[in-house]
């Protein structure tokens, strides 16, 4: 059963032996762990990061094709080894999703504007039937 289980299912296989290891007090075994932090990743969460960390802190695209910061990227998760998009992809994703927010923004302000302007004349009225009916007693 341990080697069907390790062939066929190795996900389960490897979160039950860790499930096991710590109800018996072992430590995670190392083959295991990297079975673990696979299951945890999340590619999409990691292309928000990195696209978040260019954005904010103003890196070229081209950054995303940096030997150093791929050799980061593969030490932490080796399953990204060619799967890291290119700077030209990279930046198509950042124009879409910038212009998509551009776009929220644009209508945003001209909602707030509309309610400002329907806010001013609810004012200007008010206060000009506050005016009439204060000059009644004046006359």
């Amino acid at each position: 059963m341990n080697h069907h289980m390790d062939t066929k299912h190795p996900a389960i296989w490897a979160e039950a032996k860790r499930v096991e290891n710590q109800a018996l007090g072992k430590l995670v075994d190392e083959e295991v762990q990297p079975m673990l932090f696979a299951l945890s990743f999340n590619i999409d969460v990691f292309y928000d990061k990195v696209i978040c960390w260019i954005t904010i802190s103003n890196q070229p695209f081209s950054e995303i094709e940096s030997d150093e910061l791929l050799d980061v990227f593969y030490c932490l998760c080796p399953t990204l080894q060619n799967k890291i998009i290119k700077s030209d992809a990279l930046r198509d994703c950042i124009t879409v999703v910038s212009k998509a927010q551009r776009q929220q923004f644009k209508e945003y302000l001209q909602l707030l504007a509309a309610d400002l302007l329907d806010a001013t004349e609810s004012t200007a009225t008010f206060a000009v039937g506050y005016g009439t009916c204060t000059d009644h007693g004046e006359k």
